[in-house]
């Protein structure tokens, strides 16, 4: 960095000396008049003027020898722009020249402006993660290279995009739906230590197509199970005691119970309720609420034979009122 020193003219000095008795921390001594001890005294933050001027003069040499590149002002505006100075100091890479090399400069190597380009780039000797990293800000050397056009013209063309990228796009469109929450053989009437068929309804699978600069993916959906949260506490073997609900996975979505079903059979998706859904155990509402979260395994090809796979999920609520059978001993005909 360059310091500039601001001096005192000589009448300003000379007022200096006159007010010098009077104020507190000036530490001024008067010469012999003959101006040789003017500035002789002054206590400055380098250790003399001449060792100032000299630093600041080899610096003005090298932004002399740097400015044989272009001009400060001139310089572009980005990362590589400025030898330490406007440059991002965490930045190293090739850049364009901001004014034109002397066709005899030895970096063309035989080579002119018809066969490429010449170009430049000044790295910090500390790379970044370094201690004391960027390091020499201000004495970074440069480096001048030929690159000729076919090398010029590789570089320009973009690189495909990563198919991952597209394949996020691909899986957005996908669009899962809520499952719609399903439960019988009639929800009206359900009960403890009886069955519950618990079901979603079943989309299909869902595909969905993205691409960009050449590159294609497509991404499937298939439901592969429900996941049901619902309501009542785990059963303790003991009296109620609240606590996390009972949660159970099945595969795929879960069936209506057919015509004719077995009552008495287990479903492929189902549940028999220990606890029915009172008042005082659901908040007041008198129903156990529901969860039912779709899983969805997606897989994804893309045209360049990269492919992958993730996981979607949906979720939908219900309430159910889960109530109790008792049977009732009736006395028939006769006694």
């Amino acid at each position: 960095m360059i310091a500039v020193l601001a001096l005192p003219t000589p009448s300003a000095y000379a007022k200096l000396l006159d007010e010098g008795d009077n104020n507190e921390g000036v530490d001024v001594e008067r010469g012999n008049g003959s101006g040789d001890e003017a500035f002789s005294l002054l206590t400055l933050m380098v250790s003399s003027v001449e060792e100032a001027f000299s630093d600041a003069a080899e610096v003005v040499d090298d932004m002399t020898e740097f400015a044989s590149l272009g001009s400060a002002s001139s310089w572009p505006k980005d990362p590589m722009a400025g030898l330490g100075l406007v440059q991002n100091e965490t930045y190293c890479g090739w850049a364009s020249l901001s004014s034109p090399l002397d066709p005899g400069d030895p970096a063309w190597g035989g080579n002119s402006a018809a066969d490429g380009e010449v170009k430049w780039k000044s790295c910090a000797i500390l790379g970044p993660g370094t201690p004391d990293a960027p390091g020499n800000l201000e004495g970074r050397p440069v480096e001048l290279q030929f690159f000729p056009n076919a090398v010029l013209a590789a570089a320009a063309v973009p690189p495909p995009p990563d198919p991952r990228v597209i394949a996020e796009r691909a899986i957005r469109q996908l669009q899962v739906p809520a499952p719609h929450i399903s439960a019988g053989p009639d929800k009206a009437k359900l009960a403890v230590n009886l069955w519950t068929w618990l079901w979603i309804d079943s989309p299909g699978p869902l595909t969905a197509t993205a691409a960009a600069g050449g590159v294609s993916v497509t991404a499937t959906a298939t439901l592969d199970s429900t996941t049901w949260s619902l309501g009542e506490p785990v059963a303790t073997g003991g009296p109620y005691e609240s606590g996390p609900p009972v949660t159970i996975t099945c595969q795929g979505t879960g069936t209506a119970p057919p015509v004719g079903y077995d009552w008495k059979a287990q479903p492929p998706c189902g549940h028999k309720y220990t606890w029915m859904s009172a008042k005082d155990r659901t908040g007041g509402s008198g129903k156990w609420p529901i969860t039912a979260t779709s899983n969805w395994n997606v897989t994804w090809q893309s045209n360049t034979g990269v492919s992958g796979s993730t996981v979607l999920n949906a979720s939908s609520t219900e309430a159910l009122e889960i109530g109790e059978y008792r049977t009732v001993l009736v006395q028939g005909p006769g006694g």
